[in-house]
């Protein structure tokens, strides 16, 4: 794929979604779904339970990417699911420096320390985890113009 045909792929609206999406996915999972499942965690194996963990964070950011996906293939740009990836991949990137920059400023403004080497390598797992529910997203799947009811086909000519 040459450097223009990238650039034609990346869709800015699709990650600035993307990354909101992850971003408040990621914090809901934390806030509300994390602590009801604590218990059950609780009485798995550690390496099962990070196991766990980790699947389910999976599934909430593979929305993300279904959304950042969903933007692309409205835009007509490709008609094949490898055209999701880069929008998709970068949104994942940009959600979690975002995410990177709340924790260790909240991690500052209580004292504690929050740095860790982890926070090098977390974007590429943001991204992998968005590029994966990217590509679940169907590109023959876009609506026929005439089936879209009237008060929204006038933001799809915004765009």
């Amino acid at each position: 794929m040459d450097l223009a045909r990238l650039r034609e792929l990346i869709i800015p609206a699709a990650v600035v979604k993307g990354a909101l999406a992850a971003f408040a996915l990621t914090i809901v999972f934390e806030i509300v779904v994390g602590p009801g499942l604590s218990p059950f965690l609780d009485a798995l194996d550690p390496l099962v339970a990070t196991g766990v963990v980790l699947m389910m964070v999976l599934v909430f950011r593979g929305v993300a990417g279904m959304f950042a996906a969903r933007v692309v293939r409205d835009r007509d740009v490709t008609h094949e699911r490898s055209g999701y990836l880069p929008s998709a991949a970068l949104a994942g990137i940009l959600g979690c420096v975002l995410y990177e920059v709340v924790a260790l400023a909240m991690g500052a403004a209580i004292g504690t320390d929050t740095w860790s080497a982890r926070l090098l390598w977390e974007p590429l797992r943001w991204a992998a985890e968005l590029s994966v529910g990217a590509l679940l997203i169907d590109p023959s799947g876009q609506r026929a113009r005439q089936d879209i009811p009237m008060r929204y086909r006038a933001t799809l000519d915004q765009q």
